[in-house]
This record gives structure tokens, sequence and C-alpha cells, in this order.
């Protein structure tokens, strides 16, 4: 009886015949740690991603620009604001006016030249003393009584001094109380403006924010856009 072997002793024997031996286990232990580093690999789509979110923020780097942060994209988009034109699926295009931003752009919004086709144009007005007659008429906009309308802003804004007189009939009619309620929404503005270094303009395209002093050359933020969201997979940039 001593001569057989207990059930521990068997199973244990059954298991060491199964029982790899080291080079096999080194082996696959390195094909494994090889399969890991290929898996967290960047592909070449992400690559490619990469490559043209870097041509972006050099460029906007080169305007004096930078990279949006949440909590700035949150602030801006958080401000009072107005619509001058809104396309479906298209990146926007935030514009604090009248300064830094001339109110003159508002007259080319439908000109392929202008640099803004293709965005949702919205606009933050902000006091600016040196141009009262632009800042009553962005102002006035606010107002959804008053019979002042984006339409006729964006009609007067190519050439506004000549209109100067049809904008003062109009602020004429404004009530007190709605005079207090643009200043007080042009200074909330003012104090947004502050808080992103007085930047001009945000290009923004999902969560991509990019921060310039001004509308120059927005159309080359338009055409990465549709590169990028070429790679992704996802719908072109809607243009009018």
């Amino acid at each position: 009886m001593s001569n057989l072997m207990k059930p521990w002793q068997a199973n244990w024997y059954r298991f060491k015949r199964l029982n790899p031996n080291k080079e096999v286990i080194v082996m696959l232990l390195i094909l494994g740690a090889c399969s890991l580093v290929f898996f967290f690999l960047p592909s070449s789509k992400d690559k490619h991603i990469a490559r043209v979110e870097t041509q972006l923020r050099l460029f906007t780097e080169s305007q004096k620009g930078r990279i949006a942060t949440v909590a700035e994209v949150n602030a801006i988009r958080g401000a009072h604001s107005i619509v001058a034109r809104r396309i479906d699926g298209a990146p926007t295009l935030y514009l604090f006016m009248p300064n830094p931003n001339n109110v003159a752009i508002l007259g080319r919004l439908h000109d392929l030249n202008s640099g803004i086709d293709g965005y949702t144009v919205i606009l933050i007005p902000v006091p600016e003393l040196n141009s009262p007659t632009s800042e009553r008429a962005l102002g006035m906009c606010f107002l959804r009584s008053n019979d002042w309308k984006m339409s006729d802003l964006i009609s007067v804004a190519s050439d506004i001094r000549p209109r100067m007189q049809e904008i003062d009939v109009h602020w004429a009619k404004v009530s007190e109380l709605d005079k207090k309620l643009i200043h007080d929404k042009l200074e909330a503005n003012k104090a947004v403006l502050a808080t992103i270094g007085n930047m001009g303009a945000l290009v923004l395209d999902g969560k991509r924010g990019y921060l310039k002093p001004d509308n120059f050359h927005v159309f080359e933020y338009l055409q990465k856009i549709q590169e990028l969201r070429k790679i992704e997979g996802k719908t072109p940039a809607a243009t009018e």
C-alpha cells in the first residue's frame, strides 16, 4: 500500500506533465507584451489627426492666439449674445464687437471673400466709447420688442457712419429701462472679454476651440476643420 500514489500526488503528477517549460512561458510573455505595445501604438488615423491639430495650434499661435480652455469656451458660450447667422452643422465663430472686431464685416456675411462664410456667426456686444453708434446698433439687437433687428444691423454695418441719424432715431425710442438692460449686458460681456485676455474671436468646433485677437484668417480654420472631420469620419463642416 505504501507504493501506491496518494490522490494528491497523482494530481500533481498530471499537472507537471501539462506544465509548459520556462522557454515557452517567456515566449508567451514576450508575445503578450508586444501585443499590448502594438495595441497602444497610435494608428495612422490618430497620427493624421494629431498632425492637423498641431498645424492648427501652431497657426493659432502665429496669429497671437491660443487654444481655448473648457472654462473659457463655457464663459463665451454663456455670454449675452445675438445670432447673426446660423448654419446647421457648421462650426461657430464667436465675435466680440465692436472692439476689437469691426462691425463692417457683418455687411459681408454672404460674401465668399469675407472669410466668415461657412460659419454660424454669433456676436457678443461689448462697450466701446470710441464707437457709440456701433455700440447702440449692436445693443438694440438684444431687445425683442424693439423695431431694430439683426437684419437692420447687417444692412447698416458695411458703412455705418451715413446711417448714424437713423440709428439715433431708433435709439431714442428705447426706454430707459431697456437702455439699462443693454448697458448691463454689455458690461457683463466686457467682464467675459477680460477673462480671456481680450481675445476678439473664438473658432469653435465641438470640443476644439481656438481664441484669436480678431476674425482674420478664419477661413484657414474652416479648411482644417473640414480635414479633421473627414479623417474622423464625421459630417463635413457645413457651408451655405
